[in-house]
């Protein structure tokens, strides 16, 4: 049982004003969306001006949709906990394995359980799907189970492409040409 303190009162009456519901999605969708548009610079000078415009915009009209703040308020904590789970494992093999290569097989399978793990973090966030978990694919049919086995070679071979042209670590910050700094 959990004990009644002064803490959690003052999340409760920070849930009731509505923290969850309406300005933690606001901030997110806010920096999220000015981030980009930092990155993409799609108005040049006056980024500066029109990208906190734009980024406030988009996030109010995102509070404005009750169903898409509770897709992510209940997509990211599984998120969060998947990301806790991945960071000890990742410390567990730096201190098992030591100097593991991560541009091998192991890696492969980090990036693939990773995709696997938000896909089904937001496949069971959505409202309606909650309950199914794992035994959604028995209300499949068999062309459905094809289509998404078809689906995972294709991210594979998407995701092995990817990385195989990739540089390697020691390739960065060199020069590609022949003239010298």
């Amino acid at each position: 049982m959990v004990q009644q303190t002064f803490l959690l009162d003052v999340f409760r009456s920070l849930e009731n004003l509505g923290l969850y519901n309406v300005i933690i999605p606001l901030i997110l969708v806010f920096v999220v969306v000015w981030g980009v548009l930092e990155r993409v610079n799609i108005f040049g000078g006056k980024s500066r001006v029109i990208n906190p415009i734009i980024s406030i915009v988009f996030a109010f009209l995102f509070v404005r949709s009750q169903l898409f703040v509770e897709v992510v308020n209940q997509f990211l904590p599984k998120v969060g906990i998947y990301l806790i789970i991945l960071m000890g494992f990742m410390i567990l093999l730096g201190i098992v394995g030591g100097g593991a290569n991560w541009t091998a097989v192991p890696f492969y399978i980090i990036v693939v359980l990773s995709i696997l793990a938000v896909f089904g973090s937001v496949y069971t966030s959505l409202p309606g799907y909650a309950g199914y978990g794992v035994n959604f694919l028995e209300g499949l049919s068999l062309a459905d189970k094809w289509a998404l086995i078809l689906l995972a070679l294709l991210l594979i071979v998407v995701i092995v492409a990817m990385f195989k042209g990739a540089a390697g670590p020691t390739q960065f910050g060199r020069s590609t040409g022949g003239e010298r700094h």
